[in-house]
């Protein structure tokens, strides 16, 4: 009796472990504001990955202005990434890869349901978060980098790559 409640209890600390390599934390993130190619703007964000059993939830708060806080939802069993009303399925695998972003690929997501004057395409990957946020009938490009690496030669690479 005494060998079944111990392998009761090791099944269920088992099951109850996650197994996601995402924590939840909190840092900070810079946005680059592109319009038509051109550095418009750049504010700083925090970044906070919240770790919710079957989903992850994003949260990109604007230091200044409350009004510009972003949240994404990624569920990782069916890997359909929301923002706001929308949501975007994997359009191709291992798009994008650069090692001082993440150690991770990112995955190119497309909206499910095209919608007129609707967000182009997004880097993700569940480590880092969103990379990029289009909004292509505006011609706007945001992209979300580390504190400190807001490197304009890798904002530039990145939205070439999109344009591919």
């Amino acid at each position: 009796m005494k060998k079944q409640l111990m392998q009761i209890l090791l099944i269920g600390f088992l099951f109850g472990c996650s197994t996601s390599p995402v924590k939840n934390r909190l840092e900070s993130k810079v946005l680059y504001a592109f319009h038509l190619d051109s550095l418009v703007k750049q504010e700083t964000y925090n970044f906070n990955i919240l770790n919710k059993d079957t989903i992850l939830v994003y949260k990109y708060i604007d230091k200044l202005d409350s009004t510009k806080n972003m949240t994404f939802r990624f569920n990782k069993y069916t890997e359909v990434l929301s923002f706001g009303p929308f949501d975007f399925k994997k359009a191709k695998e291992n798009f994008y890869s650069n090692s001082k972003l993440s150690s991770s690929n990112f995955d190119l997501y497309d909206l499910k349901e095209p919608v007129v004057d609707g967000n182009g395409p997004m880097l993700f990957n569940e480590k880092y978060g969103v990379l990029n946020v289009d909004n292509t009938s505006w011609t706007y490009q945001y992209l979300f980098l580390p504190d400190g690496q807001g490197n304009l030669d890798l904002s530039k690479q990145i939205i070439e790559k999109l344009k591919k």
